[in-house]
């Protein structure tokens, strides 16, 4: 390095000093708080942060909405910096705190490794089921994926999250292990359902919220005695559905999804009018979608509000 680079290296090392209080690089291994303002986040971002992974939609949508919903939380995150001042961690945060002209308490780390992003694994990403487990130790991954079926199925806007997982929890746990308990009755005896899972869950816990717990467990029964020969009409029905054309190699899993569920729900809307199962599976490809389904049956009674004018349906369900 030239003198006249030294000379303009320390200059800007001095001018990070002012605006900060503190230099970025450090050999020594160090904690300390600082209020981190606008000014300071941007220079951090501006000349600081040249070594890190790209900005990522998802994340910053996420502290936004966090930010809105909660105001600046002190959840312990850091900034880190290596020991050549490139910031490793935190670079979202700081964004955030330069888009919402905000002040606020923010930790610092200096001194770490060079190569430590590289070579150290990352802190294991948060999930409402981490959540729901602090303030009930019987939570599990089923038990969300039950929970997230549930909420995506009632087509309202509510989704699970971090800030919302312990009240939907507690709101729904019984209605959730409900539905995996008569999920499981098929699933354990009928190898062909198990990619089914999540809808199977989604159905039967929503069915149980509606008072007709008694038509899932028979469905469950049905399906399972066609997989094992013991055929009914709707059962039969069924499977010609889901063996024929409705699923296509052009098909995303989304839309398996969504199909799979409504398939479900027809055929308990069927299965409702005969108990026996001795009853056509009259429903046509082009009729297995949204639009057609919001309007009658199950489906229906599931949707928070099936017509779209805020008016609550039979599913409504509310955590306040």
């Amino acid at each position: 390095m030239t003198f006249k680079n030294k000379e303009k290296d320390m200059l800007h090392r001095r001018t990070t000093i002012e605006v900060l209080g503190f230099d970025p690089i450090s050999t020594e291994y160090k904690f300390f708080i600082v209020m981190m303002t606008p000014e300071m986040a941007k220079h951090i971002l501006d000349n600081y942060n040249f070594d890190n992974r790209d900005f990522y939609p998802s994340q910053l949508a996420a502290l936004d909405k966090s930010i809105s919903d909660h105001g600046w939380q002190r959840d312990g995150g850091i900034a880190v910096f290596n020991t050549e001042g490139n910031l490793i961690e935190a670079q979202h945060r700081l964004k955030k705190v330069v888009e919402n002209k905000i002040t606020v308490p923010f930790g610092i780390c200096l001194g770490a490794e060079k190569e430590s992003f590289e070579k150290t694994t990352p802190p294991k990403q948060r999930h409402p089921v981490d959540q729901m487990f602090r303030k009930d130790k019987t939570a599990t991954k089923l038990d969300e994926t039950c929970l997230r079926q549930i909420l995506a199925r009632r087509g309202g806007d509510e989704k699970l999250t971090l800030p919302n997982a312990i009240a939907m929890w507690k709101l729904w746990k019984p209605i959730v292990r409900e539905g995996i308990k008569i999920t499981n009755t098929l699933i354990s005896n009928s190898e062909s359902f198990k990619s089914w899972n999540k809808e199977l869950l989604g159905f039967n816990a929503l069915m149980v919220s509606i008072g007709k717990k008694d038509v899932a467990v028979n469905l469950m029964k049905l399906l399972e005695n066609q997989v094992h020969g013991k055929e009914t009409t709707l059962g039969k029905g069924f499977d010609h559905f889901k063996r024929g054309d409705i699923f296509t190699a052009d098909t995303t899993n989304t839309q398996k999804s969504n199909i799979r569920f409504m398939m479900l729900c027809h055929a308990a809307d069927q299965l409702e009018k005969r108990p026996n199962g001795m009853i056509e599976w009259d429903m046509k490809p082009a009729k297995c979608n949204h639009e057609t389904l919001k309007k009658y049956g199950n489906y229906r009674k599931f949707l928070v509000d099936p017509d779209g004018h805020g008016k609550r349906g039979a599913g409504f369900k509310s955590a306040a």
